[in-house]
């Protein structure tokens, strides 16, 4: 998940400043009202009833489950991360340290460490079984917008959107290895690692997808151009190297030949930006994530939509599926995060 353009950001972040005092005294009296600080609740009919994760002070921006589907890392704009029960709901660590919004949170690929990205410039690894700091690096100007690990687990990267660039570190060291400049000094808002790790992929600011060597940063394949706003998410095919999925804030989202470098399937019809947009692991299905407050599920070889989940809980800022697919998760603008199984037209 990306947090979108940045005069769009620099807009919001006047806003919530703004109104800062009085986001936390309500965040103070929603506290004080639940019995230990937090709290899971079930909401939605029976197909759909939800697991309500409360606690966050604000938005929460980034939803990943851990590899074995049991845990849910939450980011929020509350200038934290939350591991919770996925089953549930219990609050297991909040990871507290950095000083501004948590934009990005991903899980390592054996679970045992998280890493976040946050306003403030960090990038922090934190041991789950603990929920303590083992590594941080702050990238030299910048707001980190984006964060993940590589699939073998020995690099992590970071997206700082107001510098045009990311980096990728060696985990191991924590040093930088790689820098990642866009073509056009624009913004980078999304990042993902190819299913083998040699590329890694870069959604940006001007509507364009771009495809580096992992290794020297090198252009590998050509540029997808197609979205007239930002991208907002990208994403690799589980399992079809030639298929790769966008969402964009020109609230569409597409499904791409990578070997023709032309858009197979545009998915239309959300009503405000896509703030993320995923595959299903089995790589049947795509999720998408809306200001609009819905989530909206599609064939991903025919482009039908399937069912849309209208979930009336603000805007729905990330979207992810559970490693086996039968639930997802959902990060929303009333500062919850949301699990539910998937809907039964996807079972």
């Amino acid at each position: 998940m990306s947090i979108g353009r940045q005069s769009l950001l620099q807009e919001w972040r006047v806003q919530v400043r703004a109104s800062r005092a009085a986001s936390c005294l309500l965040a103070a009296l929603v506290l004080a009202a639940l019995a230990c600080g937090h709290r899971a609740t079930a909401q939605g009919t029976e197909d759909n009833a939800a697991l309500v994760l409360e606690g966050h002070g604000d938005q929460v921006d980034g939803v990943a489950f851990s590899p074995d589907g049991e845990t849910l890392l939450t980011g929020s704009w509350d200038n934290t991360a939350r591991i919770w029960n996925a089953i549930d709901g219990t609050l297991i660590h909040t990871l507290s340290g950095p000083t501004d919004w948590i934009t990005s949170v991903a899980f390592s690929p054996d679970g045992t460490k998280a890493i976040t990205g946050g306003w403030d410039s960090s990038v922090i690894i934190w041991d789950t079984a603990t929920g303590k700091e083992v590594l941080q690096v702050k990238v030299p100007t910048g707001n980190v917008t984006t964060v993940g690990f590589s699939h073998d687990g020995t690099r992590f990267f970071g997206g700082i959107g107001t510098t045009c660039a990311g980096r990728i570190y060696d985990f191991a060291t924590g040093q930088p290895v790689l820098e990642l400049s866009t073509s056009n000094r624009t913004l980078v808002l999304d990042a993902a690692y190819s299913l083998n790790d040699t590329e890694i992929a870069t959604g940006e600011g001007n509507g364009v997808v771009e495809f580096r060597d992992a290794q020297t940063a090198a252009l590998v394949r050509k540029s997808l151009s197609g979205h007239s706003e930002s991208v907002s998410a990208v994403d690799f095919h589980p399992t079809d190297a030639t298929r790769f999925l966008t969402g964009s804030w020109d609230g569409t989202a597409k499904i791409w030949n990578l070997q023709l470098g032309q858009a197979l399937l545009t998915l239309t019809g959300h009503q405000a930006p896509v703030t993320d947009a995923v595959f299903s692991p089995d790589g049947k299905w795509v999720a998408t994530a809306s200001l609009d407050t819905t989530v909206v599920f599609w064939n991903a070889f025919t482009g039908e939509r399937v069912c849309v989940l209208e979930l009336k809980s603000g805007s729905v800022r990330a979207v992810a599926f559970s490693p086996d697919g039968s639930r997802i998760a959902t990060g929303h603008g009333n500062w919850t995060a949301q699990i539910r199984p998937v809907p039964s037209e996807l079972r």
